[in-house]
């Protein structure tokens, strides 16, 4: 087994039916993460600045964690339309499957139609 450990984001809600929770600045410091935990990251805080400065230095919007989730799984999770609209227009695929099965298309229709 090798040194590094995989990459994994801990995220915040984990379902529609998880209690809602203060969307306050995080805390975490982000020197050292990987650019793509990064971006899920703030795809989870909302950040929309945060991401349009990393997906316009050419971080792979579709970065896969550990789980296979990418930073649109976390943000259509969230309900955080303006995350998923960005996150699209950067050419986010809606078909990944993370480890579950679970893809990102139904939660689009929830927030879109």
């Amino acid at each position: 087994m090798e040194g590094k450990n995989p990459l994994r984001f801990t995220l915040g809600k984990q379902s529609s039916l998880a209690p809602e929770r203060d969307r306050e600045e995080s805390d975490v410091d982000m020197d050292g993460v990987d650019p793509g935990v990064r971006l899920m990251y703030l795809a989870n805080e909302g950040n929309l600045e945060g991401i349009k400065d990393l997906v316009n230095s050419d971080v792979d919007v579709n970065f896969r964690d550990i789980d296979g989730r990418t930073a649109l799984h976390i943000a259509s999770c969230q309900g955080l339309t303006q995350v998923v609209d960005l996150l699209l227009d950067h050419g986010a695929e809606i078909d990944p499957k993370d480890r579950w099965g679970s893809t990102v298309c139904i939660w689009i229709m929830i927030l879109f139609f």
